[in-house]
């Protein structure tokens, strides 16, 4: 059986020409890139160094190091992505499943991954194109609206008011970072493991079944806050941890198929 490691490293860098290719080209030139960040981005990643928690996990000096470096080089080679918070958290995974594997080749295995995952998540960065931002909001809402109206009618009706204030903020907090802040390390593997590897058109309406998923897992609360904190349901939401990612998939990944067209 394949890897995890090798699995991303497919889907994501490419066969092993271009992975070799791409590590010479990391240690050759992206390490010795000559520019400095400008102190402002530089302050921003110190501060999120120590933020970057996965649920139940601490990282070590060196691990906090290599995040670090690894942002520095994002930023300086990619000025038109700059730095979002939130990225610490997709450098380190990336990192934590390399390392584990490969560790002469994590560091640069996890930057080009990076890059890769960037490109796919751009349109949900709300700074690099609003237009794009608001065009995939609107897309992946579909799919969430209508997931929570077919199996959790009274959770949708509850946040029906709220729509227009909270799926922007998930756009950002759950889907940009692949709901990296919301999961276990090994639970974070497993969800990844499906949105590496599945077909890049499904991939909005998996991220948009899964939130919507884990929504569900909190109805009971919803109706609470709802009932008693009607104007806190935005941000309470956005701070729920999920429960047991491959659960999670197998619901989202059942949902699909029962969408599937006939003949599709």
């Amino acid at each position: 059986m394949e890897s995890r490691a090798n699995a991303w490293r497919k889907y994501l860098i490419g066969d092993a020409k271009t992975i070799h290719t791409n590590r010479m080209l990391y240690h050759n030139t992206v390490c010795n890139y000559p520019y400095d960040i400008c102190t402002e981005t530089e302050k921003i990643i110190s501060k999120d160094i120590p933020r970057t928690n996965i649920v139940g996990s601490t990282l070590t000096e060196v691990e906090l190091e290599a995040v670090r470096t690894l942002l520095t080089q994002y930023v300086q080679t990619m000025p038109c992505d700059g730095y979002l918070q939130g990225f610490n958290y997709i450098v380190y995974v990336l990192y934590d499943v390399y390392k584990r594997d490969d560790d002469e080749h994590a560091m640069a295995d996890a930057w080009w991954s990076m890059v890769t995952i960037v490109s796919i998540i751009r349109p949900m960065i709300p700074d690099h194109d609003p237009t794009d931002f608001a065009k995939y909001t609107k897309t992946w809402s579909k799919h969430y609206i209508e997931h929570l109206q077919r199996y959790s009618p009274r959770t949708h009706h509850l946040l029906t008011p709220f729509y227009d204030i909270i799926l922007p903020s998930l756009t950002v907090k759950w889907l940009m970072i692949w709901f990296t802040q919301m999961f276990a390390m090994h639970d974070v593997e497993v969800l990844w493991d499906a949105l590496i590897t599945c077909d890049p058109r499904q991939r909005t309406k998996l991220m948009a079944i899964i939130a919507a998923n884990i929504t569900i897992q909190h109805a009971d609360s919803i109706i609470f806050w709802a009932r008693e904190h009607p104007s806190e349901i935005g941000p309470r939401l956005l701070g729920v941890t999920a429960r047991d990612a491959k659960i999670l998939i197998d619901a989202s990944r059942h949902s699909m198929l029962q969408y599937k067209l006939p003949g599709t």
